[in-house]
C-alpha cells in the first residue's frame, strides 16, 4: 500500500513539472522559431547586434532570475510587511542592476557595433526593469504550485511579443525586432503574473528583514547567473573577440541548446526546490534525489546526444547554407550535457539545505572552467574552437561537481554512477545505431526523414538496453518505476 505523503510528493513533483515542462518547452520552443525567423530575415551580422544587446540584458535579468523569488518560495511563514520588502529590494536591486548593464552594454557596443547597435544596447536593459517588478508575486504562485497558470502566461507572452517584434520587422525595424520581442514578453510575463497573485504591495519596508533576504539572496542570485548564464557569457565573449556575425551564428547553435535545456532540464530542476525544501528526513531525501538524477539521466543524455548528431541537418535545411557553421557549434554545446547534467540540480538541492555558499562556489567552478575553455578555444579564431572548449570545460569540472553531490546526499560514488551511467552508456551505444542508419541509408536525398528514421531506431535501441541494465543492475529501481506508474493512477 503506498504511502500518502509519498502519492502527495509524486503528484506535486511530476506534476509540477509537466506544468514547467509546457511552460519553459513551450515558451523557448516558440521562441526558437521566432528566432530562426528572425536569423532567416536579418542575416548573421544584424541578427548578432541584435542577440548581444539581448544576451547582456539576460545576464543581468538572471541575477534577479532566482534570488528574491527563492527566498519568498523557500520561506514557510510570510507577512505583508516581509513580502512588501521584499518587493520593494527586487526594485532597488533591478535598477543598479539594469544601470550596470546599460553602462557595460554601452562600452561593448561602442567598440564593435558602432552608433545603431549602441542605441539597441541602451533600450533593451529596460526588461531587467520590468522582470524586478514580479519576482515576489511569482515566488508565491510557485510556493502554492500555481505552474499551469505561470505556464499559461509564458505561452501568451511569447505569442505577444512575437506579434510585436514582427511588426517591427515588417516595418523596417532591422535588429529592434528582437528588442521589441524581448521587452514585450518581459512586460507581458511580469503583468500577468501580477494581476494573478492574490497578494497586493504596501509601502512597508523592513531593513532587518531587508538584510536577511539580501543574506540567503545574494549567493543564490549570483550562482543563478553563473549557472544559467554559461551560454549568454560565450555569445559576449564571441562577440568581443570575433564581431556581432559570429555571435549571430553563435546565438543560433546556442538557441537550440536552450530549448533543449528549458524542455527537458529546467522542468526537474525548478521543481527541486519547491518539493525538496521541506524533505527533513536524510535517507528520503537522498533517495528522492538520486531517482531524480536518474529520470534526469534518462531522459537528457539520448535527447541531447541525438540531436548533436542530427543538428547541423536541421539548421541548413531551415536556415539555408549560410548558417552551416552554427550546426557544428551546436553539435559541440549540445555534448556539454555529459559534464553538466546534474549540475543545477545539485545546485538547488544544496539550496533546499541551506548550503547557499556551497552551491555559489560550485556555480562559480563551474563557469570558470567552461568559460575559461572556451576563452581559449576562441583564440583559433573558429566559432567552433569556443564551443569545443566549452565542452572539453565542462567535463573537466565534473569531479568538483561529483565530489560536492556525494557530500550533499551521504552516498557514494556507485549510487551515482548507477543514476547515471547505465543511460550515459545505453545513449551512447544507440548513437552508433544512428550514425550506422545515416550512413546507410545515405544516398536517399530526403535528411530529416532519413535522421527521423534514425532516430526513432536509436531510440527503440536505446529503450531496450536500459531496461536491460535496470534488471541486471537496478532492480530496486525498476520496481520504484513500476509504483510510480500504479501511483499515477490515482493521480
Amino acid at each position: 500500500m503506498s504511502n500518502p505523503g509519498d502519492d502527495l510528493f509524486v503528484k506535486r513533483f511530476f506534476l509540477g513539472a509537466g506544468w514547467v515542462l509546457a511552460r519553459l518547452g513551450g515558451r523557448q520552443v516558440l521562441t526558437t522559431i521566432s528566432y530562426l525567423y528572425f536569423a532567416t530575415q536579418l542575416g548573421p551580422k544584424e541578427f548578432g547586434i541584435g542577440s548581444l544587446a539581448i544576451s547582456i540584458s539576460f545576464i543581468g535579468k538572471l541575477l534577479l532570475e532566482r534570488g528574491v523569488m527563492d527566498a519568498v518560495v523557500k520561506e514557510n511563514y510570510t507577512t505583508d510587511r516581509w513580502l512588501s520588502t521584499a518587493f520593494w529590494l527586487a526594485i532597488i536591486v533591478a535598477a543598479f542592476i539594469m544601470i550596470a548593464v546599460i553602462m557595460g552594454a554601452a562600452g561593448l557596443s561602442l567598440y564593435r557595433g558602432g552608433m545603431e547597435g549602441a542605441l539597441v544596447f541602451l533600450v533593451t536593459p529596460l526588461l531587467i526593469l520590468a522582470f524586478g517588478c514580479s519576482r515576489v508575486h511569482e515566488g508565491l504562485l510557485r510556493r502554492e504550485f500555481r505552474f499551469k497558470r505561470l505556464a499559461i502566461i509564458q505561452i501568451i507572452a511569447v505569442l505577444l511579443a512575437f506579434s510585436v517584434g514582427f511588426s517591427v520587422l515588417s516595418l523596417g525595424g532591422g535588429c529592434w525586432s528582437m528588442v521589441a520581442f524581448a521587452l514585450t514578453e518581459c512586460i507581458v510575463i511580469s503583468a500577468f503574473v501580477i494581476a494573478s497573485a492574490t497578494w497586493r504591495v504596501s509601502f512597508e519596508f523592513d531593513l532587518d528583514a531587508a538584510k536577511k533576504i539580501l543574506n540567503f539572496s545574494g549567493p543564490v542570485a549570483f550562482s543563478s547567473v553563473l549557472t544559467g548564464g554559461n551560454l549568454r557569457f560565450i555569445e559576449v565573449m564571441v562577440g568581443a573577440v570575433l564581431g556581432p556575425t559570429s555571435a549571430g551564428i553563435y546565438r543560433v547553435a546556442a538557441q537550440i541548446n536552450m530549448v533543449m535545456n528549458q524542455a527537458l532540464r529546467a522542468p526537474v530542476t525548478q521543481m527541486v526546490l519547491p518539493s525538496f525544501t521541506r524533505i527533513t528526513e536524510r535517507r528520503e531525501f537522498t533517495a528522492r534525489s538520486l531517482d531524480t538524477i536518474a529520470a534526469s539521466s534518462f531522459v537528457c543524455f539520448p535527447s541531447f546526444l541525438f540531436l548533436a548528431l542530427v543538428v547541423e541537418d536541421f539548421i541548413i535545411f531551415v536556415l539555408g547554407d549560410v548558417w552551416a557553421d552554427a550546426g557544428l557549434v551546436a553539435s559541440w554545446l549540445l555534448l556539454s550535457v555529459v559534464g553538466l547534467l546534474i549540475t543545477p540540480i545539485t545546485a538547488m538541492l544544496l539550496i533546499a539545505r541551506d548550503e547557499v555558499a556551497v552551491a555559489f562556489r560550485q556555480s562559480l567552478i563551474i563557469v570558470l572552467m567552461t568559460c575559461g575553455g572556451a576563452f581559449i578555444g576562441l583564440q583559433t579564431g573558429v566559432l567552433s574552437g569556443g564551443a569545443m572548449g566549452f565542452s572539453i570545460g565542462s567535463i573537466l569540472a565534473l569531479p568538483y561537481v561529483l565530489a560536492k553531490a556525494i557530500n550533499l546526499l551521504d552516498c557514494k560514488i556507485g549510487d551515482l554512477a548507477v543514476s547515471t551511467m547505465p543511460y550515459l552508456v545505453a545513449a551512447v551505444l544507440a548513437c552508433g545505431v544512428l550514425e550506422l542508419s545515416r550512413n546507410y541509408m545515405g544516398e536517399f536525398e530526403a535528411p530529416l526523414l532519413l535522421n527521423s528514421f534514425g532516430v526513432v531506431a536509436a531510440s527503440i535501441f536505446y529503450l531496450t538496453l536500459v531496461w536491460v541494465s535496470l534488471v541486471l543492475f537496478d532492480k530496486d529501481r525498476l520496481h520504484s518505476i513500476s509504483n510510480l506508474v500504479k501511483r499515477f493512477k490515482i493521480v
